[in-house]
């Protein structure tokens, strides 16, 4: 996540926000593995474990909390609600389809 203006900030305003991060992570017991926040880029970092929706729900409580924080790398808690085509409609399915098919021609040779 992305704290904009987290590093001009002064050091009190650094710590609250800190201790609001931390606070939730605790909440979330042994399924947040790891949480770090680095002033000098304003970037939180949190890595959960591989439960669904997991990421999402930590990172809207943290927005709870600190509103100015912005989710970045992936739309977590999103994905689900998004319709996912099967396979055999995609371009990249059709593409190896077609290439496999010709593979296959190529391997066996011409057809007499």
């Amino acid at each position: 996540m992305l704290i904009p203006g987290l590093a001009d900030r002064p050091a009190l305003c650094r710590q609250q926000v800190t201790a609001a991060v931390r606070k939730v992570c605790e909440s979330y017991g042994d399924r947040v593995a790891f949480a770090d926040i680095n002033y000098s880029i304003n970037v939180l970092w949190v890595s959960v474990a591989a439960d669904p929706g997991l990421g999402g729900r930590v990172a809207q409580s943290i927005r709870e909390q600190v509103p100015e924080a912005l989710l970045v790398g992936g739309q977590l808690g999103v994905a689900s609600a998004l319709k996912v085509a099967p396979a055999r409609h995609t371009v990249w399915w059709r593409r190896l389809h077609l290439f496999s098919k010709g593979a296959v021609r190529r391997l066996i040779g011409p057809g007499r």
